[in-house]
């Protein structure tokens, strides 16, 4: 164990010349949230024969049940793998750092052939899609082989005190509100076309029915209007271009107290 509750398994492969690879996921999981709007007990596991309702199934310990499954399952069938493998499951991907950073400094002691690299690292990606395209019925399997960055960006607003019955205008969350709507009214600008994304789209064209097999199949000459339907759905619209969403907000203590400060 790495951290208290972070694991790292390495199965050792018959020959050590071959780099080994590292698969990660994690097991904690974001909050519940609302139980009232939780169909089953989020921790129950319940299972409805298609589906299992519970928090974390996706993100991420079905990826964790997967891979050890997978695991038991290839040894009893095969036996020792040729390569070497490891396993990283991590305790505080939501809230911390450690278990990875302590996977990763271990890690990087190991001898690990010419150049001391893996051979790849497959990390938790996007699910099996379903309908991910207008007249797409076939279910696509995307396979993740770039990563966005991630900033956090704090707004504060701070004025001085005052009663609602005199206020002043705008107020702290009046000003606040504004930049909000500002930001998430201004979209980046679009990069379809020189990331990966091009590659996708070639690789479903042929599953496609007309007036959309057409377009993706001259996305020189209707590239534009391709990224205008793109832009239609959250999941296509983060594939050509940053992206922003307000997710915390909180201003004022009482209702007939201007708020000091609002973020």
């Amino acid at each position: 164990d790495i951290a208290e509750y972070s694991l790292l398994y390495e199965i050792r492969g018959k020959n050590s010349n071959l780099k080994p690879f590292l698969l990660s996921a994690h097991f904690d999981v974001v909050p519940t949230g609302n139980l009232s709007r939780w169909k089953y007990p989020p921790f129950d596991g319940h299972s409805d024969g298609q589906f299992i309702y519970a928090r974390g199934t996706l993100d991420d310990k079905g990826s964790v049940f997967t891979m050890m499954e997978a695991l038991k399952e290839y040894l009893n069938v095969h036996g020792q793998p040729s390569r070497t493998f490891y396993i990283g499951l991590t305790h505080d991907e939501e809230v911390g750092r450690a278990g990875a950073m302590g996977i990763a400094k271990y890690l990087s002691k190991q001898p690990f052939g010419h150049d001391g690299q893996f051979e790849f690292v497959l990390d938790e990606g996007t699910i099996i899609l379903e309908e991910a395209f207008p007249t797409l019925h076939n279910p696509i399997a995307i396979i993740g082989v770039a990563e966005k960055g991630y900033m956090t960006i704090e707004y504060s607003i701070s004025l001085p005190p005052g009663h609602s019955s005199m206020p002043t205008a705008p107020t702290a969350i009046g000003i606040l509100a504004r930049a909000v709507d500002k930001l998430e009214s201004t979209l980046q600008p679009s990069q379809f076309g020189r990331g990966p994304e091009i590659s996708l789209l070639h690789s479903i064209t042929p599953y496609l029915k007309f007036p959309l097999r057409l377009a993706l199949s001259n996305i020189w000459l209707f590239g534009y209007l391709i990224q205008l339907a793109l832009a239609q759905k959250p999941g296509t619209n983060a594939l050509q271009r940053t992206t922003s969403a307000v997710t915390l907000i909180s201003g004022g203590e009482k209702e007939n107290i201007l708020p000091t400060s609002a973020s």
